[in-house]
């Protein structure tokens, strides 16, 4: 029953502020807060290059300072439910990265800006 009520509470983080409106004002903070955190550091970190999963090993690391805290905001202080909440937290840390790496991806490829057309030379002797 733990691990349902957990991946309930974390599919909630995980779909948005809006789906958030079961998590107390703590938990949607801290989910903010790590949300964020992946985020940003998803923007910094990825090069567009390399593998999608190698580059969410380093949001994950970087981003883990986020994790205890939203555990500890979702439990509602139970120990048992903080333990359940911290171990799926890191269960799903590294979907959850690489899903922003590839959303920061996508971003980046439909928002680039076409190049702009070189004027064509005008001929020799013409003048304006």
């Amino acid at each position: 029953m733990r691990g349902v009520v957990a991946g309930l509470a974390l599919a909630l983080m995980a779909s948005g502020a809006g789906a958030q409106q079961g998590l107390s004002p703590v938990a949607q903070a801290a989910a903010k807060v790590y949300m964020d955190c992946m985020h940003a550091t998803a923007e910094k970190v990825d090069d567009g290059r390399s593998d999608a999963g190698s580059i969410a090993i380093g949001v994950v690391a970087f981003c883990r300072v986020h994790q205890r805290p939203l555990a500890i905001a979702m439990s509602a202080g139970s120990p048992e439910m903080q333990q359940v909440m911290q171990q799926e937290i890191e269960q799903r840390a590294l979907q959850t990265a690489t899903g922003f790496v590839l959303a920061v991806r996508t971003f980046r490829r439909n928002s680039a800006r076409p190049a702009m057309p070189r004027p064509k030379p005008k001929p020799k002797g013409e003048t304006i």
